[in-house]
This record gives C-alpha cells, sequence and structure tokens, in this order.
C-alpha cells in the first residue's frame, strides 16, 4: 500500500507556503475592495446618470471595460503601497467629481467642462440651486466610501510580491488592449465618440466615462476648417430651405455675404462680443448683458404704414412710453401659422430691444392662481394690438446658459456640444442680427444694458427667456398636488414681440435657434447673408418641432429625413464654432 504522507520537513514547507499564501491574499484583499468600491461608484453614476436619458451604454461592452480600467488605475496607490488615507483621500475626492457632474448634468445636460472647473468660486452664488439638485441616491457615494474604511480597519496593509504586481499589470494591460481594439474598430476614440454623440449623445459620456468625456474635449478645442466642412455647411443649409431660398442663400454666401457698405459697417476680425459690447464709436456700454439694443438713425419711410407718432394710442401699455408707433391696419391675428407667409412684411423698425428674462418659462403667463395674475403686465403686453406671441419656445441652451441664450438668438447658432462658447472660442466672428442691422442702417449703434430707471421707447421690443428654470425638479413639480395642470411639463420660454410689424399667435413649437431668423423677417433684414440655422416663425415651409439639447425631438411629429435634419444642426453648429468658419470664408 503506497504510504501518501508526506515527511515531517515537506510538511512544514506546506504549511509555510500555505501561510505566505494566505497572507498576501489577506493583504491583497484591501486591493481587491477598492478596486471593487470604485468600479461600483462609476456605475452607480452611469445609473443615476441614464434616470434622466436612456440606459443604451449599458448594452455596449467598451462601457464595463473603461469602468474596469478606472477602477484599476484609481487602486494604484495601494499597489505602490502608499498609505491607505491616500487612498481614503483618492475616493473622496471620485465622490466629489462624480457628484458635481451630476449636479451640473442635472441643470445643463452635459458634464462638466474643462475650463469650468477653474470657476468653482462662482458656485457661492447659487449655493441654494445646488442643493436643490442633490437627490438622495446621491449620498451613496460617500456612504459607500465610509463603509469601505470601515471594512478596511481591519485588513492589513498591501504589499503586493512581484507576481501580485505581474497579474495587476496584465489585468490593467488586457483591459486596454480590448478596449484599443473595439475603438480601433469604430475608427478611433475620436470618430466612435462623434458617432455616440450624433446618434446617442446623452450616453457618450457613460459609455466612455467622464474621463474619456474630458479626453474628447481636450483632442477637439479647435476644428480645423477644411473645404470638406464648408461644403457640408452649405449642403446642410439648402437641403433645409426651399429652392428659391436655398438658390438666394447660394448667392449671398458665393459673394461672400453682404455688401461693401456692409463690410465697411460691421468691420471684418471682430466677434459677436465685439458687436454687442460696443458702441458705432467704438466706447464700451455702460453695463453688462441683459438687453440689446439696436438703433439706427431715423429716417422717412414711404408706404410703410408704419410711422412715428407723438402721443400714446388707447390701448397701448403706458410702460412703453408715450412715442409708441401707432396702431398698424387690421391684421389677422391666426391661432398658427398661416399657410403662406410675404418674404419680407411691410413696415421697418428702426430700434429695436431685445430682453432676456432670467429663466422665464411660459407656463406662468395668462394663469391665475387664486384669482391672482401670474404675470399682469406681461398679460397685457400679449394682448396690444402689435404684439407677435409664441408660447411653445423649447430651450436650446447648454453649458452656457444664459450666453448661450444670446448666440441663439443673435446669431442663429445652437450652443457648443460641450463647454461655452464665449470662453472656448473667444475669437471666432459670427455673423449677426447687430451687423445686419447695421448693413441696413450704417452708423447704426449696439449696446448691451441694464435698465434701471423709466426709459420712453419708440421701438420694436423682444422679450424672451434665456432657458428654462426648473431643471430636474420640473417632473416633480408639475405631478405635484399645487403644481398639476400648472407647471409646465415642457421646457418652454416664451417669444413676445411687441410693436412688431404682424401680430399673430404662433402656438406650434418652435426653438430658440429660430428667433433669429424671425427678427430678421421682423425687421426687413431677411437680405443678409446669414439667415442662421433656424426657420423664421413667418415662413410657411418652418417645421412644427425643434430638437433639445438631449436630442429630442419636441413638438410635431416630422419625416425622418427633417428630424435627422434638425439633430444634425448641432454637431455642424459646434464644428462652424470651433472652425471659425465664418472668418475662413469671409463671411462673417
Amino acid at each position: 500500500m503506497k504510504n501518501n504522507r508526506f515527511s515531517p520537513q515537506e510538511t512544514a514547507r506546506r504549511k509555510r507556503a500555505e501561510e505566505k499564501t494566505a497572507q498576501e491574499m489577506s493583504r491583497n484583499r484591501l486591493i481587491q475592495l477598492f478596486c471593487l468600491l470604485f468600479f461600483l461608484k462609476v456605475l452607480l453614476f452611469d445609473l443615476l446618470w441614464c434616470l434622466d436619458t436612456t440606459f443604451s451604454s449599458f448594452f455596449y461592452p467598451i462601457a464595463y471595460l473603461s469602468k474596469s480600467i478606472l477602477a484599476l488605475l484609481l487602486t494604484l496607490p495601494l499597489v505602490l503601497r502608499a498609505p491607505r488615507w491616500v487612498e481614503a483621500v483618492v475616493a473622496l475626492a471620485t465622490d466629489l467629481f462624480l457628484v458635481a457632474n451630476l449636479l451640473y448634468f442635472r441643470t445643463y445636460y452635459t458634464a462638466i467642462p474643462l475650463e469650468s472647473y477653474a470657476l468653482a468660486g462662482n458656485l457661492r452664488d447659487f449655493t441654494a440651486s445646488v442643493t436643490e439638485s442633490l437627490r438622495w441616491p446621491d449620498l451613496l457615494f460617500p456612504l459607500s466610501t465610509a463603509a469601505a474604511l470601515l471594512a478596511a480597519r481591519r485588513m492589513p496593509q498591501p504589499r503586493l510580491p512581484r507576481r501580485g504586481l505581474v497579474r495587476y499589470a496584465n489585468a490593467l494591460l488586457l483591459s486596454s488592449l480590448l478596449t484599443a481594439a473595439l475603438l480601433v474598430g469604430k475608427g478611433g476614440f475620436r470618430r466612435s465618440y462623434e458617432a455616440m454623440l450624433v446618434h446617442r449623445q446623452l450616453s457618450a459620456t457613460t459609455t466612455y466615462s467622464l474621463f474619456g468625456t474630458l479626453l474628447y474635449e481636450a483632442l477637439r478645442e479647435r476644428v480645423e476648417f477644411t473645404p470638406e466642412l464648408a461644403g457640408e455647411v452649405e449642403r446642410w443649409l439648402a437641403a433645409g430651405r426651399p429652392a428659391a431660398d436655398a438658390e438666394e442663400a447660394a448667392e449671398g454666401l458665393s459673394a461672400g455675404g453682404g455688401s461693401a457698405a456692409g463690410e465697411e459697417a460691421t468691420g471684418r476680425g471682430h466677434s459677436m462680443a465685439d458687436a454687442l459690447s460696443t458702441g458705432s464709436d467704438g466706447e464700451e456700454a455702460d453695463a453688462p448683458r441683459t438687453g440689446a439694443l439696436a438703433d439706427a438713425p431715423h429716417a422717412a419711410h414711404p408706404d410703410t404704414g408704419l410711422k412715428p407718432h407723438s402721443a400714446a394710442q388707447p390701448g397701448t401699455d403706458s410702460s412703453i412710453g408715450p412715442d409708441a408707433h401707432s396702431p398698424a391696419p387690421a391684421v389677422t391675428r391666426p391661432s398658427a401659422h398661416p399657410a403662406t407667409r410675404p418674404k419680407t412684411l411691410p413696415g421697418d423698425r428702426r430700434r429695436v430691444v431685445v430682453i432676456f428674462v432670467e429663466s422665464l418659462e411660459s407656463w406662468v403667463l395668462e394663469r391665475s392662481v387664486e384669482g391672482q395674475e401670474l404675470t399682469p403686465c406681461l398679460n397685457r403686453l400679449l394682448h396690444e394690438e402689435r404684439t407677435l406671441y409664441a408660447p411653445q419656445v423649447v430651450t436650446q441652451v447648454k453649458g452656457g446658459r444664459s450666453i448661450d441664450a444670446q448666440l441663439l438668438v443673435t446669431t442663429g447658432l445652437l450652443p457648443l456640444e460641450n463647454g461655452c462658447w464665449s470662453a472656448r472660442c473667444p475669437h471666432t466672428a459670427y455673423p449677426s442680427l447687430v451687423k445686419a442691422f447695421r448693413q441696413r442702417h450704417p452708423g447704426a449703434r449696439a449696446l448691451l444694458f441694464t435698465p434701471d430707471k423709466e426709459i420712453v421707447w419708440n421701438q420694436m421690443i423682444v422679450i424672451t427667456g434665456d432657458h428654462e428654470g426648473l431643471a430636474s425638479e420640473r417632473p416633480a413639480l408639475a405631478s405635484s398636488a399645487a403644481g398639476r395642470g400648472l407647471v409646465s411639463e415642457g421646457r418652454f420660454t416664451p417669444l413676445i414681440v411687441v410693436n412688431a410689424p404682424a401680430a399673430m399667435r404662433c402656438t406650434d413649437t418652435v426653438g430658440q435657434i429660430d428667433i433669429y431668423p424671425t427678427l430678421l423677417d421682423l425687421l426687413g433684414l431677411d437680405d443678409y447673408h446669414w439667415h442662421g440655422l433656424g426657420r423664421s416663425l413667418l415662413r410657411a415651409d418652418a417645421p412644427r418641432a425643434a430638437v433639445d439639447p438631449r436630442l429630442e425631438r419636441v413638438g410635431a411629429a416630422v419625416d425622418s429625413t427633417t428630424e435627422q435634419h434638425l439633430r444634425q444642426a448641432w454637431s455642424l453648429s459646434d464644428r462652424i464654432i470651433r472652425s471659425d468658419y465664418f472668418r475662413h470664408t469671409g463671411r462673417e
């Protein structure tokens, strides 16, 4: 019978080996704990992000590979035998990073841009908004760190032998190689990320992680202008217009846009910020950004039917002042777009004021609570004889918020997909409503101001909100007992044009991008070479829908071609701004 017993020396050796293995496993347990902790934290972040969007990123293998790589990298201090308090700091910093991006996303529907991290001090002015964006599940981030630290108290400090280091490196290398192989199959990181932006924009961050988003932003800070980009812009513009408009646009673009007088009036190489912050004599305006005034030298306009009047007319709102224009000839006030619209409306306006009202939403207008009107003054303006009113304007701002609204209304461009255009592209040249006005009226001034006293107006006044104001709190408020039937579930801001050449009430859904071409039409500036990426409310061919910052269609159903065209405008506008398209083509 064969003896299976080992010699005393062999038994002792085996026992020592088992104890060493057990000791190594005990020491590695801390690394395994924190590696699992970081993986679950990023998974929780994705889950909370996707609650407001789509869970499509959970079906991509690369999403799990990116989480694995992050978890391994974040445990590197322990692998390198750093004190465990260093790993605790890394865990808490990760919590802060993830929660901050969730709060930002719930308002702006994007991750925090790179340049915004340097502006964290501005949060002291928005403490209430930040705390109101917090949700109970957000507490799971610091609580998970606290639980891991408590569990780690009984675990020895890890000291990986060479074999353990090799295993760690192999795991990191394998995850990286698999990720790289998937990216190569999709044309590289940048191309695959951009493809995700086109089809599932809000899933890009959860698929490639926050760090992948920051890497993408760093790689595409500027976009190179190419003839291919210029051709793509012209094809997009032509595809969204009727044949007559497309021919006219092509002629204007090929001519470089604008007359010589217009170019002389606007100048070249000036950004929109320059145009809005200085007067015609180059002096700075008195105050920042709450309104824009275009003021042209007054002249007679025969056959317009709109003449200056020296006294207030019955039915006008006294807050506008005694020099309001006399009432227009009778104009039908349709409930929606009429079947046809004149290309240039009769009448002209020599002065226009654009007022951006902070977080103004449409649902507060023409509403009463307990017998008290919420907006009595604005309600009176809505019933003026010369008021154009569109309550269903989809807010399309992103990370720039109020400054994005200025971009939309004054240039007809959509904001950047990530970050604020004024910070990222401060020297980009833009065509604008101001430049169109100066082209028609040489010597006109453009000012930004904050009104703090009564002013007598004799011009067209445009009132609109810069963005919606409820953010992630909207669903809860709209479904609450007090808000049901009062608070709108849609993110709409109103467009009110007082003393407009033609009065109308448009109940169709439009976007903020459509305000710019509408103002061009109302001001008789539709011969300007740049009509923006939207469509005027006064044009019968305008789509009755808009695409919001989440790339979701809002409004009437449209055919798939039109819907895709509206979505493509977001990425196209981003490249127009980053490449300084208008300066390169001489059309600024």
